[in-house]
């Protein structure tokens, strides 16, 4: 990460696209941006599989939440999340 974040979590729940971040942080560490980065977050802590909805981010100063196919309810409840930063 360029910028000073305490910490960067990933949450996904379905497993080929955890697959793919796991192979992307792969990448990040073999090329060397790691080494470069400004936050000093662990890799091995990097990625959760999980619930983004059952997994606490209220402490947050930053939420990215990749939900372009997500459906209204879903969107609705991290909404309602989201209220409680």
């Amino acid at each position: 990460a360029l910028f000073r974040f305490r910490s960067c979590v990933g949450i996904e729940m379905v497993p080929k696209i955890m697959f793919a971040a796991e192979s992307a942080v792969r990448k990040y560490k073999s090329r060397g941006f790691a080494a470069k980065a400004a936050s000093q977050s662990k890799l091995a802590s990097l990625l959760v599989t999980g619930d983004f909805l059952r997994y606490d981010w209220s402490g947050a100063s930053v939420v990215f939440a990749n939900a372009v196919t997500w459906p209204y309810k879903l969107l609705h409840s991290v909404a309602l999340q989201a209220l409680r930063l």
